[in-house]
């Protein structure tokens, strides 16, 4: 009993040191990093529909025009993570891996700045409630790659995932 409280309250103290150190943002900072996903929705979402790597490649195009963590990469790759959760709802092949993949890159970036999970996910439109408890399930289990091959109809031939 001594030993699972002793173990609470280390995770309490971790959680709560952990938010501890996220910091409130100013106006602006809010504003630059809702406008740089909205830059990043604009600009690369509809690529999604028809082709997640070229979703993905014009994420990391539009985020790494900044090498250092900024508000403006944290927006775009934010954005990057929600535009792949939507797409994964429906079965996008590719989705759920684009969504892993910036949720992984975001979360480095929003670390440097210490931002909290509800700013960042403020800055897109939605139920922060659930995208913030589906990125921790997503941390907490990481999606495997689906495996694909190739399967062909007369001339047309197309990824499909391998049951």
């Amino acid at each position: 009993m001594r030993r699972l409280h002793g173990l609470i309250c280390a995770v309490l103290t971790i959680f709560v040191g952990t938010e501890a150190q996220t910091r409130n943002l100013t106006e602006l900072q809010r504003q630059l990093l809702a406008d740089s996903a909205k830059l990043a929705q604009d600009t690369c979402y509809p690529y999604i529909y028809r082709d997640t790597n070229a979703y993905s490649k014009c994420i990391r195009d539009l985020a790494d025009t900044s090498k250092r963590a900024s508000y403006k990469k944290l927006g775009v790759e934010y954005f990057g993570f929600a535009g792949g959760l939507a797409y994964r709802r429906v079965g996008q092949i590719g989705a759920e891996q684009a969504a892993l993949e910036f949720l992984k890159r975001f979360r480095q970036t929003q670390h440097k700045l210490k931002v909290s999970d509800a700013e960042v996910c403020a800055s897109v439109p939605g139920d922060c409630t659930t995208r913030i408890a589906q990125m921790k399930e997503m941390e907490s289990a990481p999606p495997q790659a689906p495996r694909l091959g190739v399967r062909c109809i007369g001339q047309t031939c197309r990824m499909e995932p391998i049951e």
